[in-house]
């Protein structure tokens, strides 16, 4: 693995993730902020909260104190937050089945390092970070970096950074902690499927992808293989009736008879 701004060399088989709170649990990482910036750590307020905010239950803050909590989202910060239960687990599977993993993060480019650093400590099969800022006046601000990367698949836990994101390219929402969520009403309509983690989209993926026929279609008769691949596809995949009656189109007699 390394970090690298350059583009996978087979895009094709390329996924693009989205870090914080698809791999990294930055939810409970704020919590641990909060205490390294004023001594204390905040009491969980409700589990399934979206903003750490309202899952911690700290107020909004200003001024000093602001800048007092800014100060520890620092290099350190940004290299031990925690992974998201099931992810690692989650790109193991989809790159043993041969996709190469990018992270594209909507963080600032100076804690790139850190960020790739966290990910490679904690066992991630990451090829490439790359961050975008968190610019989203427009549309998503990752939108320019997908469109250079071109991944068969763009995971994201924020349904806004969907916006402008080419269509070409699966768009994957991570429909986590409901409580206070934006991927609610129309923001979910920038999605082309949702799924509960990242474990829940790898599984889906791997057993969508491995749905593809044996055969494939030519103007030319179909061959003996050709002909079992189709029967056993239909045999696995097409409904089963069941007979009840057989009717002939002549009675016993008539059916009989020669002319």
């Amino acid at each position: 693995m390394k970090l690298s701004a350059t583009l996978a060399a087979d895009r094709s088989a390329t996924i693009a993730l989205d870090c914080d709170g698809v791999l990294l649990d930055y939810a409970t990482a704020y919590g641990a902020a909060w205490q390294r910036a004023f001594g204390e750590h905040p009491t969980l307020q409700d589990a399934h909260a979206y903003w750490p905010m309202d899952r911690w239950g700290v107020p909004r803050l200003a001024g000093e104190e602001l800048q007092r909590l800014r100060a520890v989202f620092d290099e350190e910060f940004w290299s031990t937050i925690p992974s998201v239960a099931g992810s690692v687990e989650a790109c193991q599977i989809l790159e043993s089945h041969g996709y190469q993993l990018v992270c594209v993060t909507a963080l600032e480019p100076q804690f790139a390092s850190a960020r790739f650093k966290n990910l490679a400590d904690l066992g991630f099969p990451i090829a490439q970070v790359i961050t975008t800022g968190n610019d989203a006046s427009v549309r998503s601000p990752k939108a320019a970096a997908l469109a250079a990367l071109k991944p068969v698949a763009f995971v994201d836990d924020y349904a806004p950074y969907l916006a402008g994101v080419d269509d070409s390219i699966h768009k994957a929402l991570i429909v986590r902690d409901p409580v206070g969520s934006p991927n609610t009403g129309v923001a979910l309509k920038h999605s082309h499927s949702q799924h509960a983690d990242l474990l829940g989209f790898a599984r889906w993926w791997i057993e969508r992808s491995s749905i593809r026929p044996a055969y494939e279609p030519d103007d030319d008769p179909l061959t003996e293989d050709q002909i079992a691949a189709l029967t056993k596809d239909v045999q696995a995949h097409f409904p089963r009736g069941k007979l009840l009656q057989r009717v002939g189109l002549f009675d016993d007699d008539s059916s009989r008879r020669r002319t």
